[in-house]
């Protein structure tokens, strides 16, 4: 199959895996992989990972954000940590690798798109997502107040005596954020972890709110 050829007919795809493109154009599978390997040599397609791709910039028809690579990188995902806390501005600095987090094993994949962290946590506790829509695509990425949650539990071992003097100085928490205590607690409370539940308040504290 030809390049040109190719690109019509998926260009339009904000991803693509190559399970689809052998079954929609019903070239030999072997034959169809050796030219998307190719393909992205030749820079033209950009590998996100085995199996899974995305047109260059110049290539594709629609942006592509990395938020919504980062949900079909590994699956099933959402956006959480320091890229969730940058995107809410509970923190006040950008980020430069996509963090998530899992109910799978921890794994960090790195591309030609950046670079991609996932954290797991306990399938109990992977909850307190939602779908937004970034740039005209889905993301599944934490609540606000889950995006805090992750962090505290996945650093636990970093805070000391003070975490809340940690929070706002070494990390730069913002007091403004509005989040909302009810939500923090309850959701809190499907990690089952004392030391979580008093890293949530020290947190809540510093937005003016306690038991």
């Amino acid at each position: 199959m030809k390049y040109s050829v190719f690109r019509k007919k998926f260009r339009k795809f904000p991803v693509l895996d190559t399970a689809t493109a052998i079954r929609l154009t019903q070239e030999d599978p072997q034959v169809l992989r050796n030219q998307i390997t190719r393909w992205v040599k030749n820079g033209e397609l950009i590998q996100l990972k085995r199996g899974l791709y995305v047109f260059n910039e110049d290539e594709r028809s629609r942006d592509v954000t990395r938020l919504f690579c980062a949900n079909k990188i590994y699956e099933p995902s959402y956006i959480s940590m320091e890229t969730a806390l940058s995107l809410y501005g509970i923190i006040p600095e950008g980020v430069a690798v996509i963090t998530s987090v899992t109910a799978k094993v921890t794994k960090r994949f790195r591309n030609n798109a950046g670079s991609f962290f996932y954290q797991h946590i306990k399938a109990e506790a992977f909850r307190g997502f939602r779908q937004e829509n970034f740039e005209g695509l889905p993301v599944f990425i934490a609540e606000p107040e889950k995006a805090v949650l992750d962090f505290l539990y996945l650093n636990s071992a970093r805070f000391g005596r003070d975490p809340q003097d940690q929070l706002r100085t070494s990390f730069r928490f913002q007091p403004e954020t509005d989040l909302s205590p009810e939500r923090m607690r309850e959701l809190a409370g499907t990690f089952r972890s004392q030391r979580l539940d008093d890293l949530a308040e020290a947190a809540l504290e510093i937005w003016g709110e306690s038991k």
